[in-house]
């Protein structure tokens, strides 16, 4: 691991940061070259490894009538609708500082939303007329952040073949990392909740997802519960099923959270946006009747016996508290919450319970800004509230500005 041996301390500093980019001059990172460092999801760091290229494109956008930029930078693992991190060009922020100044050859160091540096290697793009567009152009103020978001997210969605023209490819080289580097996490903080090993291995390539992103989401949820709160993969006694992926035994609720995962290979990303859409529906049907079965075992079963993986007894009762279902696939898209709302809709009053589902970059937000749990269940029932009342489910937004 690039930056994480070579400068620990400085990797440590990742984490004070939700993700997107940040630059390391090389006076700053006392390393020869200096570092972009780009925190994002697996998906757009495969793409970018698969690809050797990402893009940088600067969004125009008019706020309070003058014209300021974003910086949108674009992953291709699918031509029409690529993975993206948009970054608001905000007066006085370090990040358009350093931006102003990045060289053409620099290094880029890819870590994913735990922390982990999965890829790191050599970078070249003429900048020039980049570092030049964005000290003339107007800057946008701190509470101006979330409005230039949303524009630049419209503007890059409509935006034009001479618009791909003018996007700046950033061709990547030389890796600094082994090829196939696998991280493995001893740690016994994040290692305590009910059904743990005691460790988990992370890949950035991932043919078989589902126990990883499993992990992952244990790990989310330790932002709002304490450990021994959560549960993986409780099994029942009575048939040695596995009743629901992960259960959390909150103070006010409990959650039955299903996962659904996609591999994170090449032949993956290179789905068509159709397919991925298609199969988006799937996953979030199936959890949602995975959900809906665990609801009627644990209704129907009076003292239900569950246990772990491991065949230890599970001292805990998951009816004791108000049952909350929830879903988390892949990936979502705003073209098919229609469907997914009337899928979540009929569970909910077919099983007389609460769902709300996300994608997981939602549900790593929805962690990241609600760091408790009253806090979460807030936000779930302000998701709720929308959807009884309009019949859609809406997509919860944060103020980035204030992270």
């Amino acid at each position: 691991m690039y930056l994480t041996i070579m400068r620990p301390e400085l990797a440590a500093s990742v984490a004070t940061f939700s993700g997107g980019l940040s630059v390391l001059s090389s006076q700053q990172s006392g390393l020869n070259r200096t570092v972009l460092i780009i925190k994002a999801s697996k998906e757009s760091i495969l793409t970018a490894k698969l690809e050797c290229e990402f893009k940088f494109y600067l969004a125009p956008a008019q706020i309070r009538g003058q014209p300021c930029m974003a910086v949108v930078t674009a992953f291709f693992d699918n031509a029409d609708s690529p993975l993206t991190i948009l970054s608001p060009l905000i007066a006085g922020e370090r990040l358009l500082e350093a931006l102003e100044k990045l060289p053409n050859a620099f290094d880029v160091c890819f870590f994913d939303e735990h922390n982990r540096e999965v890829f790191a290697c050599n970078a070249y793009a003429e900048l020039s007329a980049f570092r030049a567009d964005l000290q003339s152009c107007a800057k946008a103020a701190r509470s101006d952040g979330v409005e230039l978001m949303q524009r630049a997210h419209e503007w890059f969605a409509w935006r034009s073949d001479d618009d791909d023209c003018r996007a700046i490819p950033v061709k990547l080289s030389d890796t600094l990392l082994p090829v196939d580097l696998v991280h493995y996490n001893m740690r016994e903080d994040a290692h305590g909740y009910l059904g743990s090993p005691g460790f988990s291995r992370s890949t950035l390539q991932r043919p078989e997802p589902g126990a990883q992103q499993e992990l992952d989401i244990i790990m989310l949820l330790q932002r709002a519960y304490t450990p021994r709160q959560i549960v993986h993969s409780p099994v029942k006694v009575a048939d040695n099923e596995e009743l629901v992926d992960i259960a959390v035994a909150g103070t006010n609720c409990t959650l039955l959270i299903q996962v659904k995962d996609s591999p994170n290979t090449d032949q993956g990303l290179r789905t068509s946006l159709e397919r991925k859409q298609s199969k988006s529906v799937s996953q979030l049907k199936g959890g949602l009747s995975q959900v809906g079965g665990a609801v009627s075992c644990i209704r129907r079963t009076t003292g239900l016996e569950l246990k772990l993986a491991d065949n230890e007894k599970l001292e805990i009762d998951l009816s004791a508290r108000p049952l909350v279902g929830v879903v988390v696939v892949k990936e979502l898209f705003l073209e098919k919450f229609d469907i997914y709302s009337d899928l979540a809709i009929k569970t909910m009053e077919k099983f007389g319970l609460p769902v709300v589902f996300f994608d997981y970059a939602e549900f790593e937000r929805m962690t990241r800004h609600c760091s408790s749990e009253a806090k979460l269940l807030s936000a779930f029932d302000q998701i709720l509230s929308v959807a009884i009342e309009t019949g859609h489910y809406p997509r919860l937004s944060f103020d980035t500005s204030q992270a």
